[in-house]
């Protein structure tokens, strides 16, 4: 483990105070599990001072002391950033007006006064800590927003990874609406930046910055870039030799794949279908994987996943569970794969071999996606229903269960105070 500090700053006399507890993914009930000790090392950038590539300990919080005192030198309405460029294995927490501090400066035209990996880690933070309740989500949201005036790859691959289990979750419920109006708002500025799908990326980081907002713009419908991908693919559509002649830069393919055949009918799914048939490459055949998980015919994905269990099907059994995985994690494709789970078990048991514990990965990647006690329920029938095919994978069977659980006391927890966020962000 590793820990989560916690800052109190006097914005008085220029101090802040720091303490230490074992940091929990999961909220806890017991006392004992936030217990533990850690030499942390100190460094730390103030509104005076921004001095981020000072990664050297300024000061350690040792074990011997439950807390240390620092001179920040800064007081009220001037903010104070600990953990120079995340050199430190550690989370912060600071109070309440210190954050407040930071999401003003991050949503500010000054906000790149803060290293980029400082932005990203605030995100990570401001995110995780709402989760666990110890920050409210209107004030993480906040944070999050910061990414409308960002143009680095580090905060956007963050913040679009702290995003994506809400937008998992959220897209099956009632607000799943007001959660795509928040990334237009959040993302309409970036990909106007970006212009085309098609202009060579100047850096490897703009390049891995293309392709992430790409994979989320499309689907999305952020801007014009899903109409640039419908566009690339009748570029290839009408080439000759499409598996030798592909005009869409590889960049940005897995996003504009997804698009076609979302987006397509029958033949597109052909067409990629194809393609995946005749590529000996195995980024390319993962990123057409993906891409013929996301159509909304739901009969095209019922053979998809019927031919996973056919080993003459051209889908190899290496990658039988990872396209019923693509399949679960869809929007339509999360109903089918659950019904095609629960009415298959025996066939996949046998295609993988009775000891296989390979089928707990499967009722992982459905249990992942449940949000509602009813379908907990449910899990639990199908579970004791099949107790004998399911004995290999116990343990992952135990923590699929207990993943759902999770969801719903997060829903509980959650979901209406992210709502009425989502709600005011977006005026819906």
């Amino acid at each position: 483990g590793y820990p989560l500090i916690t800052v109190t700053r006097d914005y008085q006399n220029h101090k802040a105070t720091v303490s230490q507890e074992r940091y929990l993914a999961i909220k806890s009930s017991n006392p004992e599990d936030y217990k533990g000790c850690w030499w942390v090392p100190l460094s730390y950038s103030t509104s005076k001072e921004p001095d981020f590539n000072r990664t050297q300990p300024q000061q350690w919080l040792s074990c011997d002391n439950t807390s240390a005192e620092l001179d920040v030198g800064v007081g009220k309405g001037e903010w104070f950033i600990l953990n120079n460029r995340a050199a430190g294995l550690y989370r912060v927490n600071y109070d309440q007006e210190n954050w407040h501090l930071l999401a003003a400066l991050l949503n500010s035209p000054q906000h790149t006064q803060v290293d980029a990996l400082n932005r990203a880690q605030l995100i990570i933070d401001a995110m995780d800590l709402a989760d666990l309740g110890r920050l409210n989500y209107r004030l993480a949201f906040e944070i999050v927003g910061s990414l409308r005036h960002e143009k680095e790859f580090l905060p956007w691959e963050a913040g679009l990874a702290k995003l994506d289990p809400i937008k998992t979750i959220l897209s099956r419920t009632a607000n799943y609406g007001s959660f795509k109006k928040f990334i237009q708002k959040l993302m309409a500025p970036i990909v106007n930046s970006l212009g085309t799908l098609t202009e060579e990326p100047s850096t490897f980081e703009q390049s891995r910055l293309l392709s992430c907002i790409a994979t989320w713009a499309c689907p999305l419908e952020v801007g014009d870039f899903a109409s640039q991908a419908s566009q690339l693919y009748k570029q290839w559509r009408s080439s000759p030799n499409p598996d030798t002649d592909n005009p869409i830069p590889k960049d940005v393919r897995s996003a504009v794949y997804s698009h076609i055949v979302r987006e397509g009918k029958v033949q597109e799914w052909d067409f990629m279908w194809e393609r995946y048939k005749n590529t000996n490459l195995s980024t390319e055949k993962n990123n057409i994987m993906v891409a013929l998980t996301t159509t909304k015919e739901v009969w095209l994905l019922n053979r998809c996943l019927d031919w996973t269990l056919d080993s003459n099907s051209n889908i190899r059994k290496q990658d039988a569970f990872i396209m019923f995985a693509y399949v679960a994690r869809q929007e339509t494709g999360f109903y089918v794969a659950q019904k095609f789970f629960f009415r298959n078990v025996k066939r996949i048991s046998e295609y993988f071999g009775a000891k296989s514990s390979l089928i707990g990965r499967y009722i992982s990647s459905i249990a992942e996606q449940m949000i509602y006690p009813k379908e907990l329920e449910e899990l639990k029938w199908f579970v004791d229903s099949n107790e004998e095919l399911l004995a290999p994978a116990s343990l992952a069977v135990t923590q699929a269960l207990e993943s759902v659980q999770i969801n719903i006391d997060w829903m509980k927890n959650h979901y209406s105070a992210i709502s009425t966020v989502l709600s005011e962000v977006t005026g819906s």
